[in-house]
């Protein structure tokens, strides 16, 4: 039976893990002789030495966002005037992701992270290792370091994305239009105006802390809306919510079974959120109006620009009340209609479902 090997980057809970982990079972659902094997390569080349690095990068962006930011864009997103290699990056990782492949033997390799992807690409093309790659993005862009020309498969999120990949030198033939890969468990289901006027918001903000999230909270004064606050595996957060005993600020802690979260997106008529490609990509499957309110540096930011773009969220970033704003859209029947319209047109684009693809590309031909 053919063994796929999967690739995120880092332990941290992410939307590398989170697609991968989705893709592995959907494809187990439609065949489960198959070997699906994900591997971290940070924690497979340094081992326990990975969480002081990962714990380094949380910390980095968390001080130093500035640094972060001006760092990303000049070293991956800014056009180069030369073909960009990546010598650090092939120094620590190309020999120990060569052992992986012989090691695993896979039939495939399946990245959702960019660093893996360029390895293998650098492999195939300067020591004629021959297997599959595909990418699977988890952005709504690609930057240098993912392999353009060397990969036989790209799974993109638009039609904006396809055109920036041929730019970059990818063949279209190997590009596919599936959207970033949620669940099956988020159901789609229909843009809708708020029952009673006053709309419920779930707010996406364990990773603002506690001071952070109070903050936005309370930047939103009036207090109208029911507010459901995802606050992840932040305990403190949660506890001192709780604590408030507020009939319209409810708690949430950390959710993994994603049923769960489809009746929570149920319950809402719009979400406060970071411009994660996951979190967006559910709200747009669930046709939920999503108000930015933070972008983390450097993808989150570029995220957002595509974002907005394409017209299927609200940048709501240093724009005063959020409660205000999201109640003035749903009052402006233009803005809701044009909203809904835009998401209609990117669900239009988005005609194949990418663990049926790979299921039909790598396993059945």
């Amino acid at each position: 039976m053919k063994k796929l090997l999967f690739l995120p980057f880092l332990q941290l809970p992410s939307g590398h893990h989170q697609v991968a982990d989705t893709i592995i079972n959907h494809m187990l659902e439609l065949d489960n002789r198959l070997i699906c094997k994900k591997v971290d390569p940070l924690a497979y080349t340094f081992g326990k030495l990975e969480k002081l690095i990962s714990g380094t990068y949380l910390k980095w962006i968390q001080y130093l966002p500035q640094t972060y930011s001006w760092l990303y864009q000049k070293s991956v997103y800014d056009e180069p005037t030369t073909h960009k290699d990546f010598h650090l990056y092939d120094m620590l990782f190309t020999k120990a992701i060569k052992t992986l492949l012989e090691e695993e033997q896979p039939d495939a390799v399946i990245c959702t992270h960019s660093l893996p992807s360029y390895i293998i690409g650098r492999l195939k093309q300067k020591e004629h290792v021959n297997v599959p790659l595909i990418n699977v993005y988890t952005d709504f862009f690609a930057h240098h370091m993912w392999a353009k020309k060397e990969a036989d498969m790209h799974l993109v999120s638009s039609r904006i994305f396809k055109d920036d990949l041929v730019e970059k030198g990818a063949h279209p033939d190997t590009i596919y239009l599936t959207g970033i890969p949620i669940h099956k468990a988020i159901k789609p289901s229909q843009f809708r105006m708020p029952d009673q006027g006053k709309p419920n918001l779930l707010i996406s903000g364990g990773s603002l802390g506690v001071g952070g999230l109070k903050r936005l909270i309370g930047d939103m004064k009036d207090h109208s809306c029911t507010c459901f606050v995802l606050c992840g595996k932040n305990q403190k957060l949660y506890t001192s919510l709780h604590n408030e005993h507020s009939a319209l600020i409810r708690p949430l802690r950390y959710i993994e079974s994603r049923e769960q979260m489809n009746e929570i997106y149920d319950l809402v008529d719009a979400v406060i959120s970071k411009p994660g490609g996951v979190t967006i990509s559910e709200c747009i499957r669930k046709q939920k109006p999503v108000f930015i309110y933070h972008a983390l540096p450097g993808q989150e930011e570029i995220n957002l620009k595509l974002i907005k773009q394409l017209g299927i969220a609200k940048d709501s970033i240093g724009r005063g009340n959020l409660e205000q704003q999201i109640i003035r859209f749903f009052d402006d029947d233009m803005e809701a209609t044009r909203l809904e319209a835009n998401l209609a047109a990117y669900h239009r684009d988005l005609s194949l479902d990418a663990s049926t693809l790979l299921y039909k590309k790598l396993i059945s031909r």
